[in-house]
């Protein structure tokens, strides 16, 4: 099944994964590898691509953007 992102972002635990990493990226220091694994995805390519499709930025360069 294939969800757009605004319905995925209606999903409390898609939206508390998204709220979180928004968190982590902006207050922390960690790698994009650690709050990947944080957030129990298999690998950072996994996240980058949740996250981007998200937030439509990849963590990187929204975490540059939000310091």
């Amino acid at each position: 099944m294939i969800i757009d992102e605004q319905a995925a972002l209606e999903i409390p635990a898609v939206r508390n994964v998204v709220h979180t990493a928004y968190q982590l990226l902006q207050t922390t220091n960690l790698s994009i590898a650690a709050i990947a694994e944080q957030l129990h995805f298999s690998d950072q390519s996994s996240f980058g691509r949740f996250f981007t499709r998200m937030k439509g930025i990849v963590p990187k360069a929204y975490r540059v953007q939000r310091q």
